[in-house]
């Protein structure tokens, strides 16, 4: 670990009196050094201030309040368990100039002018995700690897952090692809001796969505249901799923003003998208009308699928906890084959088998290669050698 500094780990109560508001919450906080984000927390104390009608009073009750809590803290206490400390050994490189997020951030923007904007945008998503990391995730002795020197940061990190990631294998290797070339920069400057990314290695792909399309019969099925049950909402969702190729992720913070339907398309843009880019998706004819009628009484700040409150999305797990209802019910075994992110593919076989065109599947799906497009369609048995079954008989 790198050198060691004493920082204040609290800020002594203060009285904020809203400049003498009456109508406004007035209270007293104080700050306290939390060892397990690495960051000061905020406490805030009313003790029944804001019921006091008299200006005077609640003044005077607000300065015995302050009074109170300074004293608590200057006799030990402590909100996180740690009685009596005031200061706390760090490591140094928690300083502003000296954390690994700055290293990394300050090698980034030197050699930002060797990259293309697209190049270094993924570079700085990237680098942001592993620091992130660092700040949640703690040794065996409990302290954050945020707080490490960076030379102390070895390629058992680096696996794990990879380890972890939930992304497409080609996702994980642009990780490892880009912030190793980050640590040999460091290398370069003496900064870091090893680079501890070098012998780290891509874990197997995850599988989770490798599912298969649904059948024409199952398809059929499941649109029966919806109906008799009246299930407008898993309709549409599934319906933008087939007709677009839109994730569940995209589509649960797609918002009215992302359609354009004068020009026939709908705008994903990095604040929804799996992506670093921007994309449009074409919106089918057959599904022009349906969706039309979805969204005609809602606001374009809407959401498209919303909660009570049509400002507010849909949670995170709910197109999939409703659609696995509805699997239940259709007599699908847990953990079978097919998810709600079958119906993307559903949509794909469909597209293909219409046209023939990878290019147009390319586009719909919003690959930036299409070697990802004939991946995908070769695990959804779209790309087969026809010919080899010719072969003459030995």
């Amino acid at each position: 670990m790198g050198k060691t500094k004493k920082i204040t780990v609290i800020t002594m109560p203060k009285i904020h009196d809203r400049g003498g508001d009456m109508k406004k919450e007035w209270y007293v906080d104080f700050r306290y050094w939390n060892p397990d984000t690495g960051r000061m927390q905020r406490f805030k104390k009313q003790a029944g201030l804001n019921s006091i009608n008299d200006y005077a009073t609640r003044l005077k009750a607000a300065k015995k309040l302050k009074s109170y809590w300074t004293k608590q803290l200057k006799d030990g206490y402590n909100p996180f368990n740690d009685p009596g400390k005031v200061y706390k050994d760090v490591p140094d490189d928690l300083g502003e100039n000296h954390t690994i997020e700055r290293h990394l951030i300050n090698v980034l923007e030197g050699h930002k002018i060797n990259l293309a904007e697209r190049s270094f945008a993924q570079y700085k998503s990237h680098l942001f995700a592993f620091c992130q990391w660092l700040k949640e995730t703690k040794d065996n002795k409990g302290v954050l690897l945020a707080q490490y020197d960076i030379t102390d940061i070895t390629t058992a990190h680096t696996q794990e952090f990879l380890n972890q990631l939930r992304r497409h294998g080609n996702t994980r290797k642009g990780y490892r692809q880009n912030i190793s070339r980050l640590f040999t920069l460091l290398k370069k400057k003496k900064i870091v001796r090893e680079n501890p990314w070098v012998d780290s290695e891509l874990p197997k792909v995850d599988t989770t969505e490798a599912k298969r399309a649904f059948r024409e019969d199952e398809r059929e099925k499941f649109k029966k249901y919806c109906i008799e049950n009246h299930l407008q909402e898993e309709l549409m969702v599934i319906q933008f799923l087939y007709y677009t190729f839109i994730r569940p992720k995209e589509l649960r913070l797609l918002k009215v003003d992302d359609i354009d339907f004068d020009n026939k398309k709908i705008f994903v843009s990095t604040r929804i998208g799996k992506s670093w880019r921007n994309r449009y998706m074409a919106i089918p004819e057959k599904f022009e009308k349906p969706l039309k009628e979805w969204v005609k009484d809602k606001k374009p700040r809407h959401y498209v699928f919303h909660r009570t409150n049509p400002d507010k999305p849909r949670g995170r797990d709910h197109f999939r906890i409703q659609h696995r209802l509805i699997l239940d019910e259709l007599g699908y075994e847990r953990n079978g084959n097919v998810s709600l992110y079958s119906w993307k593919h559903t949509g794909v076989v469909a597209l293909y088998k219409a046209t023939m065109d990878v290019v147009a599947v390319q586009i719909q799906c919003g690959h930036a290669d299409i070697s990802d497009t004939m991946r995908y369609l070769h695990s959804l048995g779209l790309i087969e050698n026809a010919p080899a079954r010719k072969i003459p008989e030995l």
